[in-house]
């Protein structure tokens, strides 16, 4: 990897520092529904069942030496946090120095600038919800390794072609969900090296090759894991349902665009690409009718056009993942290209058009609202944090009610409880949100205590009940139904403790 020159050293402290004011919710540490997975079970049993399995080589290292070290729960979380933060931000120079070498760059508010709109690619939107999983930091080291990989294939020779496979498999080992950043920005490299339509599609067939190389590779350690630890991977490839997954796509494409995960405001992605290339498309008009302006006008209509494809295929590599497995089809963490969209969108703005060195109102005004945007996105960061720490509080809050009317029930009744069962409710996901805080949909703040795959872990780990989960049957379900308050959503029956599960 490129050593940073002392201005890049610079850069990286400040945007370093940044990061962590924004951050500073989560560096005091901060629970994932997901992390109570990992209390629940235990740092190795994750290593094997959930990284290792899924081909997260990288995250496995890091789960079996947490066990090793015992190191506490908070304290991992806050170190992956950091290192994430720092890799990210390392991606941001490493990002900034790859466009530098297609346009030449001295003025210091120009190099601001691009690194602002790097910053903010990275950064985006989509990327929140990576930062908010203890997997956040291979979820960097994956971008990371992908911008690289992309940045070796457009050199188009034999050495650079085998660095990029190797980058590609360590970035499918770090984290596959990000696969769309890869080969976005071969699009985008390649579009900055004025590459004709031949060669960029001679870049993109070679990107898919390298990509099913490392695929392949990939999968190889995780038949490898099934075979010695007898694990199955749950979101394997299933070719006969491609199709089906392609339609599922299709018919939810509009929700997820307007939508954006509920992590960027209803519609606000839709309208800044709309803004821009207006901006870019009222330009064009106004260079056609200069007489003396017909270079500008031919270059800017191609920029206009690639401008376009730039918006369809960050849109269509976000959805590579869910053609082969829709698990986490709602995710934002899958959607890393959609997020990066505007920022990339601006990065070829900067390279192809004099956006910087001119002065006409409608360059300022593209300047001003990348601007605008990257303000957005960073308060936006602060409010999702705030309520990931406030729907932290809620669920502590509401696992100590109930570990307070278990006590109560085993005085009365003069029994142990002993087990946990959990009752999945169909068709109330809503239920999954706390009333209070009004963020229905945003997954970086859904309760705990009413998703599958935390509830045990979030009671056991506030209340030191270390509850056994007893599989439910059709009856017990039944009698559960009919007995349990539904305002509150769990009871005690003889040993066990029933819990109305939304979110699953």
């Amino acid at each position: 990897m490129k050593k940073l020159d002392k201005i890049d050293k610079i850069m990286f402290i400040i945007i370093v520092l940044f990061s962590f004011v924004i951050f500073s919710g989560y560096l005091v540490g901060h629970f994932a529904t997901d992390t109570f997975n990992i209390i629940n079970i235990g740092y190795e049993k994750y290593a094997i069942n959930y990284s290792l399995t899924d081909g997260r080589v990288f995250m496995a290292f890091i789960g079996f030496l947490a066990h090793m070290l015992h190191i506490p729960i908070v304290v991992y979380t806050i170190l992956l946090e950091i290192l994430a933060i720092i890799v990210s931000c390392y991606a941001v120079i490493i990002l900034k120095n790859i466009i530098l070498k297609y346009k030449n760059i001295e003025n210091i508010k120009e190099h601001i600038f691009l690194l602002v709109v790097c910053y903010y690619t990275i950064f985006n939107f989509s990327y929140f919800e990576n930062m908010y999983f203890v997997e956040c930091f291979v979820m960097s080291l994956s971008i990371l390794f992908y911008i690289l990989a992309a940045n070796k294939i457009i050199k188009n020779n034999m050495i650079d072609n085998i660095k990029a496979s190797m980058l590609m498999f360590l970035g499918l080992i770090s984290y596959q969900g990000t696969i769309s950043a890869f080969f976005i920005f071969v699009i985008l490299f390649s579009m900055l090296n004025n590459e004709k339509i031949k060669g960029l599609i001679k870049n993109f067939i070679r990107a898919i090759l390298i990509f099913l190389l490392g695929f392949f590779y990939n999968n190889g350690c995780i038949i490898i894991t099934e075979n010695i630890f007898h694990t199955t991977q749950t979101r394997g490839i299933n070719l006969g349902e491609i199709f089906l997954n392609i339609k599922f796509i299709i018919a939810g494409l509009t929700i997820v665009l307007r939508n954006t995960a509920k992590l960027f405001p209803k519609n606000l992605y839709i309208a800044f690409i709309a803004i821009v290339i207006l901006l870019i498309f009222i330009k064009v008009i106004m260079q056609r009718n200069k007489k003396n302006d017909s270079e500008n006008y031919k270059r800017n209509l191609m920029v206009l056009f690639e401008q376009f494809v730039i918006i369809i295929l960050s849109i269509a590599f976000a959805f590579i993942p869910s053609v082969i497995n829709l698990t986490g089809f709602w995710s934002a963490r899958m959607r890393f290209s959609i997020g990066a969209t505007i920022g990339i969108l601006f990065i070829h703005l900067i390279v192809k058009t004099d956006i910087l060195k001119r002065k006409e109102i409608l360059d300022k005004l593209l300047i001003i609202i990348f601007i605008i945007y990257g303000i957005i996105n960073s308060i936006n960061y602060v409010y999702l944090i705030k309520l990931n720490k406030q729907q932290n509080k809620l669920d502590e809050q509401y696992t100590y009610i109930i570990d307070n009317y278990i006590s109560d029930y085993e005085k009365e009744n003069k029994i142990k409880v002993t087990n946990i069962s959990i009752v999945v409710i169909t068709g109330s996901v809503d239920k999954a949100y706390y009333e209070e805080m009004n963020c229905t949909g945003v997954g970086t703040a859904v309760n705990a205590i009413r998703t599958e795959w935390a509830s045990q872990g979030i009671i056991n780990y506030y209340t030191n009940r270390n509850l056994k989960e007893k599989e439910v049957t059709y009856q017990e379900i039944n009698e559960y139904i009919k007995r349990v308050d539904q305002d509150k959503g769990y009871l005690c029956i003889n040993d066990t403790l029933y819990i109305s599960i939304y979110m699953y």
